[in-house]
């Protein structure tokens, strides 16, 4: 027995602490106790200002300091009145609702749909819910609410600057024009846009989530380069020809990948690029556990995740030339896989 290394039963140790640490987090967005720390504060002034118990203050403290999200400096004393704690940087920059880059709400619904689908587990296994829901999918102004709540806050904040760097690196075209498939509040296109001042591109996705894009461009000030397309991307007229067709995460969502990407494909000009970025279940234990806890509520409804080196696979499968394909690990939640193939001319 090595009495320096963690006993085995640690990893499911820290698992069952896990809730807690969300809990922690959660009450302290939502009661008002980090906005109260965007200046330095001692325990008890806090504890007063927010109508605390001052003893509980002290250890909800305590544990959002080794979380990571406060910052703690000590008097030389080392006296627990007068210690100080605020909020880290990466914490005043994203846990804020009124912050430029918040990203609370959009954490907060991630939450609820990972503890949504913990409670429902029982009723997929025992045949209660059905598995498949694409007779039943959420509805067009759902997925608009979301377009102007937490999904504007993931790609304003997170995936519309990873993707304009991604695609600096990739070295795609910077002219002509684009196709930001599924693109929801269109950020990543107005990033796209501003990086590349001679492309024009459509933004395609449900009609009335096509109408939030549409208000956030005209925002922008970028209509004159950038439109809107309402539709089924299953059914629906793509547009085109396009130079460049940037596909993130929607092939989860459609229940024949292989008609899309046909589809997809044609929309393309001889000679174009097709940007194909979704999460992948990885081959090794530790890297998949980085995916499926995340994407497990879509695979219980029956929604596609592929496997790792199965996207370039169904892309050459379709005539395309596979240039490039990396992992993306500064995504939301959890790494994706990107991977760039193009059409014969």
């Amino acid at each position: 027995m090595d009495l320096t290394s963690p006993h085995p039963m640690q990893r499911y140790w820290n698992l069952a602490s896990a809730g807690l640490q969300v809990q922690a987090l959660e009450y302290a967005m939502t009661s008002g106790l980090l906005n109260a720390l965007k200046t330095s504060s001692t325990c008890a002034k806090l504890a007063k200002q927010l109508h605390f118990d001052p003893k509980a203050t002290e250890v909800l403290m305590e544990l959002l300091w080794s979380m990571d999200i406060l910052e703690r400096k000590k008097s030389e004393g080392g006296s627990v009145e007068t210690t100080l704690y605020t909020l880290t940087p990466s914490a005043k920059r994203y846990l804020l609702d009124d912050a430029d880059q918040g990203y609370a709400k959009a954490w907060r619904f991630r939450t609820e749909t990972l503890n949504t689908c913990g409670q429902s587990l029982p009723a997929y296994l025992e045949g209660r819910l059905e598995g498949n829901d694409f007779a039943a999918v959420q509805s067009e102004q759902a997925w608009a609410h979301a377009a102007q709540g937490q999904i504007a806050q993931e790609q304003r904040t997170i995936t519309a600057p990873a993707v304009a760097q991604l695609l600096r690196e990739i070295e795609i075209p910077f002219r002509g024009r684009f196709l930001d498939l599924g693109g929801g509040p269109g950020f990543v296109s107005i990033e796209l846009a501003l990086q590349y001042p001679e492309m024009t591109g459509t933004v395609f996705d449900l009609p009335s989530t096509a109408e939030v894009a549409n208000s956030n461009i005209k925002a922008a000030g970028l209509q004159e380069r950038l439109d809107t397309l309402g539709g089924n991307a299953a059914t629906d007229d793509l547009g085109g020809p396009y130079d460049l067709i940037w596909c993130s995460s929607v092939l989860h969502f459609l229940p024949d990948i292989d008609t899309v990407l046909h589809r997809m494909i044609s929309a393309l000009k001889p000679g174009g690029l097709l940007v194909c970025a979704h999460a992948e279940i990885a081959n090794t234990a530790a890297e998949a556990l980085q995916t499926l806890p995340f994407y497990m509520p879509l695979m219980l409804r029956g929604h596609y995740v592929p496997h790792q080196d199965e996207l370039p696979t169904i892309l050459q499968r379709h005539n395309l030339t596979l240039l490039d394909s990396r992992q993306l690990l500064h995504a939301p939640m959890t790494p994706i896989w990107v991977h760039t193939g193009r059409k014969p001319v």
